[in-house]
Parts: C-alpha cells; structure tokens; sequence
C-alpha cells in the first residue's frame, strides 16, 4: 500500500484506473481506510523496531556509574607540541641538496593559458650556488645549457627532480660537462 493509498483509501489512477472506479461502484472495498491505516502503522513500527535493535547491536554499552563515583568528564586538549609532531608526521620531509648539486626545476603554467601538454616538464640542468633558509636554493644555469649570452642566477622554492646520477659540478672534468647533457 502506498502512501497516497492509506490517505484516499485507493490507488491513484492509472491505465487501469477504470478497475478502481469499478470497485468504488460495486462496493468490493473490503477493507475500512481507518482498519488499512492502522495496519500500516503497525508494520512501520515493527519495521523500526526491527531496525532500532539491529542499530543498537553495534553501540557500546553505557556504563553503570554509581554516585560518589569519580568520572573523567573531559579529555584535556593536547599541547601545540604534540600535535605539531602528529601533523609533521604525515608530511613528506624536503629534499637537502647542498651547492654544486645539478638540479631540474618543474616549469612552471604560462599564464597565458596555453598548453603544456607537448613542452618539457623540466627545466635544467641548474647548479645550486648557495642554499637559502626554509628549503630554498638559490641556482645559475650550467655555461653548456645556456640560451642567453648572460647567465641566470635566481631563488628557487622546490627543485622537484635530480638526474638519475646525483652529480656534484667539481666531481665533473670540464670535459665531462659537455657530454652529459
């Protein structure tokens, strides 16, 4: 029985709406709308109670306390320190790259909106010249990979990507540098 049954004591009309019309006229309701209504009543409430012990079966009973009894009604907050160390905990730490390091650097979007797809997701090699406070570098680009006559020297944020060799810039004859990229 639907809803809109218990409220008008039949269904709602559809194609076979002539078949209720009919019952209406003929008298073949058997059932009273107030006998119908409590009947759905009764099915809702077995079917909460049905739901509220299977709820009920997965709670934690309550405890019985007595008075006098001590209970600890709130937990204190913990200090900055602890929850610094479980928030650090979950993070990745930087990577410590030291000067004469080479370095990739990830280019960064255009802000022209035009698309990266096809471009290199790198740039570099840079080697770092000098390591700056809170994970930063400052970096010049290698005399070899150099499009412009005058060398780049700037800060860097993240350097995301090391080659696959962990090369030092002094470790490498002048020779060297030139084959290697």
């Amino acid at each position: 029985m639907t809803p809109f049954g218990l409220l008008f004591n039949h269904e709602h009309r559809s194609i076979d709406g002539d078949i209720i019309q009919g019952d209406i006229l003929t008298g073949h309701l058997q059932e009273d709308v107030n006998e119908r209504r409590q009947k759905a009543i009764m099915r809702i409430g077995d079917d909460q109670a049905k739901q509220r012990k299977r709820y009920n079966k997965k709670r934690a009973e309550a405890k019985d306390y007595q008075p006098g009894d001590l209970v600890l009604v709130r937990r204190e907050a913990p200090s900055t320190g602890e929850q610094r160390k479980r928030y650090n905990k979950k993070r990745a730490e930087a990577k410590d790259y030291q000067p004469g390091d080479l370095v990739l650097v990830r280019r960064e979007a255009p802000s022209t909106g035009e698309s990266r797809k096809l471009q290199e997701k790198y740039k570099g090699p840079y080697v770092i010249v000098e390591k700056l406070p809170h994970d930063r570098y400052r970096i010049e680009d290698m005399p070899e990979s150099r499009k412009l006559q005058e060398k780049y020297k700037g800060p860097y944020v993240i350097l995301e990507k090391l080659p696959h060799d962990r090369y030092r810039i002094e470790d490498m004859p002048d020779t060297q540098r030139s084959q290697k990229f």
